[in-house]
């Protein structure tokens, strides 16, 4: 069985929302570094602004089951590889952190084997 950490919501969605502030402001140096490709860039920092300022909007269901996620050891690092996939797209497009908080959670448990024969 793995380890289960004992991290609350808030803990994992604070850590997200930190992220978020990183991509955002580390896009908007490659719009400064790359002026051909600015308007992308500019327009992927806009989305992390968002993301980080509805982070406290995630309800309490979806945080619970973010937090679950990331509690589980052997989930907790699909969980980070999910979303750093997720950011790295130039043509990242969320209308709120509640949206990315749900597809990460319902990705990493398809990508959980013991999870899907639980069902």
């Amino acid at each position: 069985m793995a380890d289960q950490l004992d991290l609350s919501a808030d803990h994992w969605l604070g850590h997200l929302k930190e992220s978020f502030e990183h991509q955002a402001e580390w896009r908007h140096m490659k719009a400064g570094e790359y002026p051909d490709d600015a308007e992308r860039n500019r327009d992927a920092a806009a989305v992390f602004e968002k993301l980080a300022a509805t982070i406290k909007d995630v309800t309490a269901e979806t945080g619970a089951l973010y937090a679950h996620a990331c509690n589980d050891e052997s989930r907790l690092y699909t969980v980070g590889e999910i979303e750093r996939e997720l950011m790295a797209s130039i043509h990242i497009s969320y209308d709120s952190a509640e949206e990315f908080v749900r597809e990460v959670v319902e990705t990493a448990l398809r990508k959980d084997p013991d999870e899907d024969t639980k069902h």
